[in-house]
């Protein structure tokens, strides 16, 4: 990571309002969260979930409250685990229910075990995500659940952040700093075969989501109108869409099978 990006989330969490949960008003939120409802058991506060990048910890939370797990996180900046454990106590949950750790998942080990394992918008920042994944698998217990959500910049959405990075400083550039192939369903299809899991659910979900493009960069007024003219357009007819080409995200579960 970037020092620029390590300045970029410290202030992001530092204004972040708790407590911090779901929403669903807020559309990927709430279809993430149905999906997750629909596949994953609950528990009876007897298994363990982590979730790898959890500041400021809102699916921490959901999974604490809607499906009964003990809730461990991984957050590499020390100001996101803060606001994680902040946000815990502001939503009620009790110090023996939760475990923030200030690590780098992608070079400290993990000693426990989980029945699930999650990252949402982690995995497509790195160069070799099958190392990433397999980091993942690693700690996933015997008939776990292993859960990766990505954005998704292909399709439609990338002829769109294209634009978009033209106004960016090169550091900044969105394509720049994610793995597109991590965003492809047959990427995790061949994982799965590979590595011998169940794919529970392979899906692109959520619809053409325009929130995924920040247009603020673009200095020219024309120029930005046009564009938030364009998406809107397309978010009428696609607000549904699960076609890889249209969908703004990406989500996989996988269950990790006994050998």
């Amino acid at each position: 990571m970037k020092l620029t990006e390590k300045d970029f989330w410290n202030n992001f969490w530092e204004n972040t309002k708790l407590p911090n949960r779901i929403s669903n008003d807020f559309k990927l939120d709430r279809v993430i969260s149905e999906t997750i409802k629909n596949y994953i058991p609950k528990a009876n506060f007897n298994k363990k979930v982590l979730e790898i990048g959890c500041a400021v910890g809102k699916w921490l939370v959901f999974f604490y409250e809607e499906l009964n797990y003990i809730i461990h996180g991984i957050e590499y900046l020390e100001s996101g685990v803060k606001k994680t454990i902040e946000n815990f106590e502001k939503c009620q949950i009790s110090s023996k229910s939760y475990k923030v750790l200030n690590k780098d998942f992608s070079t400290s080990p993990i000693n426990e075990k989980y029945d699930i394992v999650i990252s949402l918008g982690f995995i497509e920042h790195f160069k070799d995500p099958i190392s990433i994944l397999d980091k993942h698998l690693f700690i996933l217990k015997e008939n776990g659940f292993l859960i990766i959500g990505v954005p998704n910049f292909t399709g439609i959405n990338k002829y769109l952040q294209k634009n978009v990075d033209k106004y960016l400083k090169p550091q900044e550039k969105i394509l720049n700093t994610h793995n597109l192939t991590t965003m492809k369903k047959k990427f995790y299809i061949e994982y799965a075969k590979n590595r011998g899991l169940d794919p529970v659910f392979m899906s692109y979900i959520g619809g053409f989501e325009p929130t995924l493009l920040n247009f603020n960069p673009i200095n020219k007024r024309i120029c930005r109108i046009i564009m938030v003219v364009l998406t809107t357009i397309i978010s009428k007819l696609f607000h549904k869409s699960k076609n890889s080409k249209f969908s703004g995200y990406l989500l996989i579960i996988m269950k990790n099978k006994v050998h």
